[in-house]
C-alpha cells in the first residue's frame, strides 16, 4: 500500500481547503490488483485514498482525508505550486520519459486498467491523460455507430470549426501583405494554466453555473458583436471577441463561443469576398474601358483620312491620351481570389449602390460619369450621366445614346469595340473574314496589363474595334462577338464626348483604387487578427475534439454516474497514470475520487507491443516494424539493427572519400536537428527521410569510413600510410616481399605484412581484381552465417523467456545443428584455409599441400560422404568429420518436422474431458502461442505466455513448460492436427532451403562492394584522369566538376540506395526470420491516446495534401 509520491502528494494536498467530504471512504488502500472478475480494489486518485468500484469493481475505500473543494481551481494554480523542473511538466509530477528503465530489448510490460470517473471530471482527467500520452483506451461501444453516441453533436461542430480554420488559413496564404506572427504567451503550459476548471462543460449547454467573472476577459474593448469590421477602427472584433487572444484567453474560452465567433468570421469574410468580387470585376471593366478609349482614339483619329483636320485633331486626341496617361501610370491593388475582411464602409457602400453589377455574363454595366452635357449618338444631345454601356460576352444592352447599342458614323459605316482574349484574336479575325466575305476591317491591339477575369485568374486581352456597312453585317458581327465572348462597349463618336467621358472615367477609377486599397488594407488586418490567434484556435478545437471521441469510447454508468475507461498502458507509468486522475479530479473540483483497477485480459486478448524509444533509436525501430510489429515481449531486433544494419552496409559501400561525405551531411543534420524538427512538416519528402534518418546516416558515413580503410580506398585512390610490404623486381612480373625477396623469381610473400587492410600495391597490380574477388566472396559468407546462427539463439532467448521447451528442444536445437555442420562447418573451413601457410617448407616439399577449392569440398559432403581427395584435406580426419557433421545434419530435419506436431496432439488428448469429441476448425490451431493446446495463467503472468519464439511457419509450440495440469484448468482450445502437421512441415522446408538461399544472399555483399570499386575506378580514371592528361585548364575544370557530380549522383546517391535496401533484406530476411515471428495478425503496435501524436499526424497529413496538390 502505497500514498502518491511525497512532494508531488503534498503540494497537491495543500492546494485544498478541508471540507465535508461527499462521500466517506472506509480504508486507506490506495493500490490493489484485481484478478478476477468479481471485488477487488483499485488505484484511488484522492489524497487519502480510493472508492469504491462500479461495474465489475469492488470497494476500496480512504481513511477521510480526501477534501472537497468549495470552489473549483483551475490549473495554474497547481502549476504555481509545483513549477518546472527536471524535465516534468508543470504541476504533473510524472516521471520523465528519459528517466524510466529502457525496454528496447523487449516491450514494456503492459497492464489492463479499467478506471472509474465522475462526469463532472471526465473532461479534464481525459485532458491530463493526453498529455501524458501513456494510456491506449479501448471502444467500449463498438455496437453503436458514430453518429448513435453521446458526443456526436459536439464532434460535428469541432469538425465544422476545423473546417472554418482550414478556410482561414488558405486566405491567410493567398493574402499578399498579411503577417503571420504568433504571442510570445502562446506555449501550452500557459494554454493549460489559463484554462477555466469548467467540469466537463464542453459547450455552453453542457455546462451549468458558469462564473461571469471567467468571461470578463472576453469582454475588455468590444464594442458590440457587429460581425462587420469598420475602416475607421470603432469596431475591431467579431461576435463580440477580440479579434486577437492571448493563449490563456483562448483556453478561458468556451467552445461556443469559439464556434460562434469563427462562424462570424467566415461569414463575413464570404460576404465582403462577394463584394470584393464584384469590385474586382467592375474594376477590370473600367482597366478594360480605359484601353478601349485609347486604343479608338488612336483608330480614329491617326488615320490619314483625317489629314484635313490634322491640327486640330491632334491637339483634341493629345488632350484625351493625356487624360488616359495617368490612369495607365497610377499605382494598383494587387488582387487575389479572397475575400475581404469586413465591409468597405460607407464610400465602398455608395459605389455599390450607384453601380448595377451583375452576375454572370447576361448583364451589363453602366457607369455613372456625372450631369455633364456631352455629344449624342443619332442626333442625341445632352445624353444622361451614362456614357457608355458594357454588354459582357456580346448580351444586349440598352445603350444611353439610342435605342440601339451600335454606334453609327456621319459615314453610314459602323463599328463594333471591345475586348476578348488575346488567345482568340487570330480566330476572331478569320471567322470575321470569312462570315462577312471580306466586308470588314478589323483592327487588333494587344493590352500589355493583365486583367482579372470573372473567375478571378489573370486573363492577357486585346483591344478589337471592327468596321463595317449594313444590317446584315451587323448581325453577323455581333453573334460572332458573342460566340467568342467578347465585351463589347458604346463609344461615343466625337472626341469632345470621349474626352469628358475620359475625364469622368479617371475620376471613377481613381475612387475605385482608393475603395479596393482600404478594402485590401481591412482585409488584410483581418486575417492578420485572425492569423495571430489560429495557432491556439487549432490547438484547441484538435484537443476538445480528441477527447470527445475518447470519451466516445466510454461507458457510462447510469446508476452511479460514473464514466467506466478501459486502456492498456505500461505497467511502470500506472503511478503516472494515477497522478493524472487526481490531477484531472482536483482542476474539475469532482468531490467523488477516481479509481484506476488492473484487470487480467479476457481470453484471446493480448497486451499491444510498446518500445520506449528516443531520438537515436527511433529510426532502427521503424525500420523493423515496416517488417512487421513484434509479439508482445517477443526479441526486439532493433538494438541488434543499430550495429549489423550499418555494417552490412558499409561493406557493399566501403570508401573512405565516400563515406567522409555522407558523415559530413549525416553530422549538418544532427547539428541543425532543432531547426529541421520545427519545420519538419514543411520539408519535402526527399529532406525529411534524410532528416528521420540522421542517425543512421551518421553510422553508415562511419562504418563506410572503417570498411573503405580496410579496403584502403579513397574517392578509388589508395593511400600508402605505412609503406608498403611488396616490391617488383626485374626476374619476375610478380611482386616479392620486401623482407622476403632473396630470391625474386619464386615470388615469396613479406614476413610482415601490411599492419591495417590492403596492401596498396593491390589496387594497381594485375592480380589485384581475383584477390579482392577472393576475400570479399569469402567474408560475406563469413558474415552471413555468423548472423544467421545469431539469430537463431535469439529464438532460443525467446524460448527460454516464455518457457517454451518445445520450440527449445525442437526448433532452436536442431536449426542451430543444422546451420553449424553445415554452414557453420564452411567459415570453420575458410579460416583454416586462411591461417595455413601454403609457402611454408614442409608444405612447398608435399605435393598435396595446395589450397583447396572450397566449393568443392562442400558439394562433395553432400555427393561423396566420407571421401576427401588428397589434395583438397585442410587436417587429418577430416573425411569421418565430415561424414558424423552430414548425418546429424539430416537428422535434425525429421527432428523438427515429427515431435512437435506429436506432442502437441498428445497434450491435447490428454487435457480433452472424456468423451469429447475432437473439435476441427478452419484456421491455424491453438492460440497465439505457436499453436499450444493451452496456455495457463502464470505463463501470462511471467511473460505472456509463449510466444512464437522461433521462427515463420504455422504449427505450434506449447504453452508454459509443458504445465498441463493449469492447461487443463482452462477451457480446451479447438485443435486440428492436420493444420499444425502441414504448418510444422511448411516451416521445416522453408528453413532447410532457406539456410541455403539465405547463405547464398549474402553474397550481395560480395557483388555490391566489388561493383562499388569498379565504378569508382571508372569514374576516376575515364572522367578525371582523361581530363587531366589532356593539359587544358579548361577540360581540367569540366572534367573535375563531371567526376564530382558522378561521384554524388551516382556513387552516394544511387550506389548508396541500393546498397541501402541490399542491407535492408539481409536485416529483414535472412537475419529476422531466424527468430522474428511471422504470425503478426495479434500483434498490434501500441498507440497512446496522445495531443503531441494527434498534432503531429494532422501535420504530416497537411503537409502530404500540400505537396500531392
Amino acid at each position: 500500500m502505497q500514498p502518491p509520491a511525497g512532494a508531488t502528494a503534498a503540494a497537491l494536498s495543500s492546494t485544498y481547503v478541508p471540507a465535508a467530504p461527499a462521500r466517506q471512504p472506509t480504508s486507506s488502500v490506495t493500490t490493489a490488483r484485481r484478478r478476477t472478475g468479481g471485488g477487488g480494489g483499485g488505484y484511488s486518485s484522492g489524497d487519502g485514498g480510493g472508492g469504491g468500484g462500479g461495474g465489475g469493481g469492488g470497494g476500496g475505500g480512504g481513511t477521510g482525508n480526501d477534501m472537497t473543494l468549495p470552489r473549483r481551481r483551475s490549473r495554474a494554480s497547481l502549476d504555481a505550486l509545483h513549477g518546472v523542473g527536471d524535465g516534468r511538466r508543470r504541476g504533473s509530477g510524472y516521471m520523465p520519459v528519459h528517466e524510466r528503465p529502457s525496454s528496447l530489448f523487449r516491450s514494456e510490460e503492459m497492464r489492463l486498467v479499467r478506471m472509474y470517473f465522475e462526469r463532472a471530471a471526465a473532461h479534464d482527467t481525459v485532458e491530463e491523460l493526453g498529455y501524458l500520452g501513456l494510456v491506449q483506451f479501448k471502444d467500449l461501444n463498438e455496437a453503436q455507430s458514430a453518429f448513435s453516441r453521446s458526443f456526436s453533436d459536439s464532434i460535428k461542430r469541432c469538425e465544422n470549426m476545423q473546417r472554418v480554420m482550414r478556410f482561414l488559413r488558405d486566405q491567410i496564404a493567398t493574402t499578399d501583405g498579411v503577417s503571420v506572427t504568433v504571442p510570445p504567451e502562446g506555449g501550452r503550459d500557459e494554454e493549460v494554466g489559463g484554462r477555466r476548471a469548467a467540469a466537463g462543460a464542453f459547450y455552453a449547454s453542457d455546462a451549468a453555473g458558469v462564473s461571469s467573472a471567467s468571461l470578463d476577459v472576453l469582454s475588455g474593448g468590444v464594442a458590440g458583436g457587429g460581425g462587420q469590421l469598420s475602416r475607421s477602427g470603432s469596431a475591431n472584433s467579431f461576435s463580440g471577441l477580440p479579434l486577437t487572444m492571448s493563449a490563456a484567453a483562448i483556453a478561458l474560452l468556451r467552445l461556443d463561443d469559439l464556434d460562434t465567433h469563427l462562424a462570424s468570421l467566415e461569414g463575413s469574410l464570404l460576404e465582403s469576398k462577394a463584394h470584393w468580387d464584384a469590385l474586382r470585376e467592375q474594376r477590370s471593366q473600367l482597366i478594360e474601358v480605359k484601353h478601349v478609349l485609347a486604343r479608338a482614339a488612336d483608330t480614329f483619329h491617326t488615320s490619314s483620312q483625317l489629314a484635313a483636320s490634322a491640327s486640330v485633331v491632334s491637339r483634341e486626341s493629345s488632350s484625351l491620351l493625356s487624360i488616359l496617361s495617368p490612369l495607365t501610370d497610377s499605382p494598383t491593388i494587387r488582387l487575389s481570389g479572397g475575400g475581404v475582411g469586413g465591409a468597405a464602409g460607407d464610400e465602398q457602400a455608395g459605389l455599390l449602390a450607384n453601380d448595377s453589377l451583375g452576375s454572370g455574363g447576361a448583364a451589363h454595366t453602366e457607369i455613372s460619369m456625372g450631369d455633364t452635357p456631352g455629344s449624342g449618338i443619332g442626333g442625341a444631345s445632352g445624353a444622361s450621366a451614362d456614357w457608355f454601356t458594357s454588354t459582357p460576352g456580346g448580351s444586349k444592352g440598352e445603350s444611353v445614346w439610342g435605342a440601339s447599342e451600335e454606334v453609327h458614323t456621319s459615314s453610314m459605316l459602323s463599328f463594333f469595340t471591345g475586348t476578348l482574349p488575346q488567345e482568340s484574336a487570330f480566330p476572331f479575325e478569320r471567322v470575321l473574314f470569312r462570315a462577312t466575305r471580306g466586308n470588314c476591317v478589323v483592327r487588333l491591339t494587344p493590352i500589355e496589363e493583365p486583367l482579372v477575369d470573372s473567375a478571378g485568374s489573370s486573363a492577357d486581352k486585346s483591344v478589337f474595334v471592327v468596321f463595317f456597312s449594313g444590317a446584315e453585317v451587323r448581325s453577323k458581327v455581333a453573334k460572332i462577338c458573342d460566340a467568342f465572348g467578347a465585351n463589347r462597349y458604346a463609344l461615343p463618336e466625337g472626341l469632345v464626348a470621349q474626352r469628358e467621358a475620359a475625364a469622368g472615367f479617371a475620376a471613377r477609377l481613381r475612387d475605385l483604387e482608393t475603395v479596393l486599397a482600404t478594402s485590401h488594407a481591412d482585409r488584410v488586418a483581418t486575417l492578420t487578427a485572425a492569423a495571430a490567434s489560429l495557432p491556439q484556435w487549432t490547438s484547441r478545437v484538435r484537443r476538445e475534439k480528441a477527447i470527445l471521441l475518447t470519451l466516445n469510447s466510454f461507458n457510462y454508468d447510469t446508476s452511479s454516474k460514473l464514466f467506466i475507461a478501459e486502456g492498456w498502458c505500461p505497467a511502470s507509468a500506472l503511478p503516472d497514470v494515477q497522478r493524472a486522475l487526481s490531477v484531472g479530479r482536483r482542476r474539475s473540483g469532482a468531490q467523488v475520487p477516481s479509481v484506476v483497477e488492473e484487470h487480467e485480459p479476457a481470453p484471446g486478448e493480448w497486451p499491444p507491443t510498446h518500445f520506449r524509444v528516443n531520438k537515436f533509436t527511433a529510426i532502427f525501430q521503424s525500420i523493423v516494424e515496416a517488417y512487421g510489429v513484434a509479439e508482445y515481449q517477443e526479441v526486439n531486433p532493433a538494438p541488434y539493427a543499430v550495429v549489423m544494419f550499418p555494417f552490412l552496409f558499409a561493406v557493399m559501400f566501403g570508401d573512405v572519400g565516400h563515406g567522409f561525405l555522407m558523415t559530413l551531411g549525416a553530422l549538418y543534420l544532427v547539428r541543425n536537428e532543432v531547426r529541421y524538427g520545427a519545420q519538419r512538416t514543411a520539408l519535402n519528402e526527399f529532406l525529411r527521410a534524410a532528416f528521420d534518418g540522421r542517425y543512421i546516416l551518421l553510422l553508415m558515413g562511419l562504418f563506410s569510413i572503417y570498411t573503405g580503410a580496410i579496403y584502403n580506398e579513397l574517392f578509388a585512390l589508395p593511400v600508402d600510410l605505412f609503406g608498403s610490404r611488396w616490391m617488383f623486381t626485374t626476374k619476375s612480373k610478380m611482386a616479392c616481399g620486401l623482407d622476403n625477396c632473396l630470391d625474386a623469381a619464386a615470388v615469396m610473400p613479406p614476413l610482415a605484412p601490411y599492419p591495417f587492410g590492403f596492401d596498396p600495391v593491390w589496387k594497381g597490380s594485375g592480380t589485384g581484381l581475383a584477390f579482392f574477388n577472393s576475400y570479399k566472396m569469402k567474408f560475406a559468407i563469413i558474415l552471413g552465417v555468423t548472423q544467421m546462427l545469431f539469430g537463431i539463439v535469439l529464438s532460443y532467448r525467446n524460448a527460454a523467456f516464455f518457457r517454451n521447451r518445445l520450440n527449445v528442444l525442437f526448433e532452436f536445437i536442431p536449426q542451430f545443428l543444422f546451420m553449424s555442420c553445415l554452414f557453420g562447418y564452411l567459415v570453420l573451413l575458410i579460416l583454416l584455409k586462411w591461417s595455413t601457410d601454403y609457402n611454408a617448407p614442409a608444405c612447398v616439399a608435399d605435393p598435396n599441400c595446395v589450397p583447396p577449392d572450397l566449393k568443392s569440398t562442400l558439394i562433395g559432403i553432400f555427393m561423396s560422404p566420407g571421401v576427401v581427395p588428397a589434395n583438397a584435406q585442410l587436417y587429418a580426419g577430416q573425411a569421418t568429420v565430415q561424414k558424423v557433421l552430414l548425418a546429424v545434419a539430416l537428422v535434425s530435419v525429421p527432428w523438427m518436422l515429427l515431435p512437435k506436431p506429436l506432442i502437441l496432439r498428445s497434450r491435447h488428448l490428454a487435457a480433452r474431458p472424456r468423451g469429447e469429441e475432437d473439435v476441427e476448425v478452419g484456421g491455424v490451431a491453438g492460440s497465439r502461442l505457436n499453436g499450444a493446446a493451452g496456455s495457463s495463467t502464470s505463463a501470462y503472468e511471467n511473460g505472456g505466455g509463449g510466444s512464437g519464439g522461433g521462427s515463420s511457419g504455422g504449427g505450434g509450440g506449447g504453452g508454459g513448460g509443458g504445465s498441463s495440469a493449469s492447461a487443463s484448468a482452462n477451457a480446451v482450445e479447438a485443435f486440428d492436427f492436420g493444420e499444425v502437421f502441414v504448418g510444422q512441415m511448411i516451416h521445416t522446408i522453408e528453413f532447410v532451403l532457406g539456410a541455403v538461399s539465405n547463405t547464398a544472399s549474402y553474397l550481395r555483399l560480395w557483388a555490391l562492394s566489388l561493383a562499388h570499386a569498379q565504378l569508382s575506378d571508372v569514374f576516376l580514371e575515364k572522367v578525371l584522369y582523361a581530363a587531366v592528361a589532356s593539359g587544358n585548364p579548361l577540360a581540367i575544370a569540366i572534367g573535375f566538376l563531371a567526376w564530382a557530380g558522378c561521384t554524388v549522383g551516382v556513387l552516394m546517391c544511387m550506389e548508396g540506395l541500393s546498397a541501402f535496401l541490399h542491407a535492408l533484406r539481409l536485416v529483414w530476411v535472412e537475419f529476422m526470420s531466424k527468430f522474428y515471428s511471422m504470425r503478426h495478425i495479434d500483434s498490434t503496435k501500441f498507440v497512446p491516446f496522445s495531443f503531441a501524436a494527434i498534432a503531429e499526424a494532422e501535420e504530416e497529413a497537411e503537409a502530404a495534401a500540400a505537396s500531392s496538390n
